[in-house]
């Protein structure tokens, strides 16, 4: 069966997002030959040369790389610290997942992020602790890197297997917080963790009051136009509305006013009430552009 479950993490200081769907062979990047594995003393200046040629490869900007050699000085200083940290709370080095996880950034280029099967994941830095029990994260920097064993997340302060039965998502009632709002996990489609019951609950149907004043069920939207905050059928292209739209569309009404759904702009044209179309985000000039790429996100603090 596949499993869906998106998070957000940084293997080996790489952003990406992290699906648990069943891969057919392991490492590299065609997703069945695995890469070269990176001996430890080498990583850092792998690590530094990969990203920092991809960073000026994807037109990235930031004053503390004036140019792709000041870039791999720094990160290649940042990431011996972040080694040495790991070494000093004895994890073990994997070779293989270095390799991999280069190869995998080498391959998503100036994508806005990676992809990544969960039973491909494993990181640079590992312990030995398996499912269930307590473990760290040593080296804050780079939260793949704990003391669970090879291929487990280090989630809530416990080891959990991304790909195992307990990262199956939630269900209605499952206990999604505990009692220090800490996360236990990811609700189910159509379900929102409740941060009064700690539980998941499902979100209003059309006709219902919206959740917390403004969330819906997926199909449906929340319609201020009443005052009372009301989920609605989500309007489409070209149909009346008010406030909102389906997805991809805003409304361009103004202050409330009656306006019609269009599409949301593209890359090169004025924002829509701060919005932009899918893949393109709005900048200060209050323009959308395309979406950075994921290795502009990665610039290590001096």
């Amino acid at each position: 069966m596949t499993r869906t479950f998106i998070a957000s993490i940084t293997l080996c200081g790489i952003i990406v997002a992290l699906s648990a769907c069943k891969t057919d062979g392991g490492g590299g990047d065609d997703g069945g030959t695995p890469a070269q594995p990176i001996p430890e003393e080498e990583l850092p200046d792998a690590e530094a040369a990969t990203l920092c040629e991809l960073f000026f490869d994807c037109s990235c900007e930031s004053a503390e790389y004036p140019d792709e050699a000041t870039c791999v000085d720094t990160r290649r200083s940042a990431f011996i610290d972040d080694q040495t940290a790991a070494q000093a709370a004895g994890l073990t080095y994997d070779a293989q997942c270095a390799g991999d996880s280069l190869a995998l950034a080498q391959s998503a280029g100036c994508l806005p992020y990676i992809a990544l099967d969960c039973d491909s994941y494993c990181a640079a830095y590992h312990g030995e602790l398996g499912v269930g029990m307590p473990c760290t994260m040593p080296v804050q920097t780079q939260p793949t890197w704990s003391d669970c064993a090879r291929g487990l997340w280090c989630l809530a302060g416990t080891c959990q297997d991304p790909c195992g039965a307990e990262a199956m998502l939630l269900g209605v009632g499952e206990a999604c917080r505990d009692e220090m709002g800490q996360s236990l996990g990811d609700c189910d489609t159509d379900l929102w963790c409740d941060f009064q019951s700690n539980t998941c609950i499902a979100l209003p149907g059309v006709g219902e009051p919206c959740y917390g004043g403004e969330i819906c069920a997926a199909g449906a939207v929340c319609d201020y136009s009443s005052g009372d905050g009301l989920c609605i059928v989500a309007p489409g292209a070209g149909e009346p509305c008010t406030y909102v739209c389906a997805e991809e569309l805003y409304c361009n009404g103004v202050d409330g006013a009656e306006g019609t759904c269009v599409p949301l702009p593209d890359a090169g044209q004025p924002c829509a009430q701060g919005a932009c179309s899918a893949g393109n985000v709005c900048n200060d000039a209050d323009l959308c552009e395309e979406q950075p790429a994921w290795v502009c996100a990665t610039s290590p603090s001096p």
